[in-house]
């Protein structure tokens, strides 16, 4: 397991956790007569807050998939979906509100299950064989599905 992928997946997790918060927090606030109107993301360009979270998602995604590109998928993921804790705790700090029992259970089996993961599975690097008749197989599967959804 390399420092430099641990970093870089659990950066992206931070950056994804609090680009959500802060889009979300500045989205609450919109007017509801803007609900699933082109109007509402016309007035959400304009606020910084709500551009400072599309960055710090962007920022995310692309450190993610640089941790991708140098550590194993799964090492990288299972950190990636840590991004809730970070969003938790944001959002905590900003509301001011105690998280309660289940919150902190929740954050607990959230770490837990990630530690678990990733000690059990022991992710390692590996050469995989590409074929590229499975890889479109899985993709038109997947594609099927979401319109299918």
């Amino acid at each position: 397991m390399s420092v430099l992928v641990l970093i870089l997946a659990v950066s992206a997790a931070c950056c994804l956790g609090f680009g959500f918060v802060l889009q979300q927090n500045v989205a609450s606030h919109a007017p509801l007569s803007d609900f699933l109107s082109p109007r509402l993301l016309l007035d959400l360009i304009r606020v910084p807050r709500w551009l400072g979270g599309i960055g710090l998602m962007v920022c995310g995604m692309v450190l993610g998939a640089i941790a991708l590109g140098k550590g194993e998928i799964s090492l990288v993921e299972p950190l990636l979906a840590t991004n809730l804790l970070f969003a938790l705790a944001l959002s905590r700090h900003q509301t001011k509100q105690p998280l309660g029992r289940q919150g902190w259970t929740g954050l607990v089996l959230l770490a837990g299950g990630v530690s678990a993961f990733i000690v059990a599975g022991q992710p390692q690097g590996g050469d995989a064989v590409a074929d590229p008749l499975r890889h479109w197989l899985i993709i038109g599967v997947m594609v099927g599905l979401a319109l299918l959804l």
